[in-house]
């Protein structure tokens, strides 16, 4: 906000008031301080989420881990060895995106989109209205598209742990295989199931693609809207304001239109994650009988503090 304040101020002083440049420095200075620090900021950010992905998913591998080893032998034997490693391995990674990218978008999602419209609404109040309007409606058509890409990604990644599973058993008994003539007949069996998911995984792209574009529409559509809106103003086309409006304000609410939809670009970016991560642990639950559960480590340390 006081970055997109700072330039348009700038620009005001230099296009109206023709202010020389030695008067200009002192915004240009802060403005790309600014930058800099957004960008720091934007860092120190992910890193946080990707810190905390790479805690939760060791402690969800561990106490999977504990589970099968409690689970014993009997138990893992009567399971396909490939999906038990490929939910250990690639579907607890899949709550990476979750974690790291999904949550912190939902929550900037859910925040700044409205308190950028709140601020605008004192400099134009048409054009704060026009974004606060048309920005709740984007998570609502996404939530529709969401329905979909949760089922499609659940159907993708139990493909992929049915082809780890029978890949796995395929290789293990190869010799077998070769020594009764079925080598040529179970590969052309992978192929199949290897094109199955390769289907799978075109409809999970799909609907990501379609989300992307019910965004950025509407994204379009409100930034569009707040353009044309100023500009027939300053034609003298449209007359809803009770006072002139400026060029510093026009330039600050065409600056802040982008940024309010900025947010949800990022939480339509990460919004397959979720679909994702739900696959996954709906995945792991039918596995390993369950879910995980906090009490599982705590128990683990207190057995170990027991010890001899």
């Amino acid at each position: 906000v006081v970055q997109a304040w700072l330039l348009a101020s700038m620009l005001d002083a230099a296009i109206v008031r023709q202010a020389p440049r030695q008067e200009l420095l002192g915004s240009i200075l802060g403005i790309a301080g600014l930058m800099l620090l957004r960008a720091c900021i934007t860092w120190a950010g992910e890193r946080a989420g990707a810190d905390a992905a790479e805690r939760i998913k060791r402690h969800v591998r561990q106490s999977l881990f504990r589970r099968l080893v409690r689970k014993g032998p009997y138990w893992s034997r009567g399971q396909a060895s490939g999906e038990l490693a490929s939910a250990v391995v690639d579907q607890v990674e899949a709550l990476d995106g979750f974690f790291a990218k999904y949550l912190p978008a939902m929550a900037a999602a859910a925040l700044l989109p409205v308190a950028f419209s709140v601020v605008l609404l004192p400099m134009d109040v048409i054009a704060g209205l026009v974004l606060l309007i048309t920005a709740p409606l984007i998570p609502l058509f996404m939530a529709l598209v969401g329905w979909g890409a949760q089922g499609a990604s659940r159907r993708h990644l139990r493909a992929f742990a049915r082809l780890s599973g029978f890949f796995a058993d395929r290789l293990r008994g190869l010799s077998t295989l070769k020594l009764y003539g079925r080598a040529e007949a179970e590969a052309a069996s992978v192929v199949a199931a290897s094109d199955a998911l390769r289907q799978r995984t075109l409809s999970v792209l799909r609907i990501a693609f379609l989300s992307s574009a019910v965004l950025e529409f509407f994204a379009a559509l409100g930034v569009a809207g707040v353009a044309v809106y100023i500009g027939l103003t300053y034609l003298g086309f449209l007359d809803l304001r009770w006072s002139p409006l400026t060029l510093q304000a026009g330039l600050f609410c065409l600056l802040m239109a982008p940024e309010v939809y900025a947010p949800l670009r990022q939480f339509a970016a990460h919004y397959h994650d979720r679909a994702a991560a739900l696959a996954a642990v709906s995945q792991i639950a039918v596995l390993f009988d369950g879910l995980p559960e906090e009490g599982d480590a705590s128990a683990k340390r207190a057995a170990d503090g027991r010890a001899p």
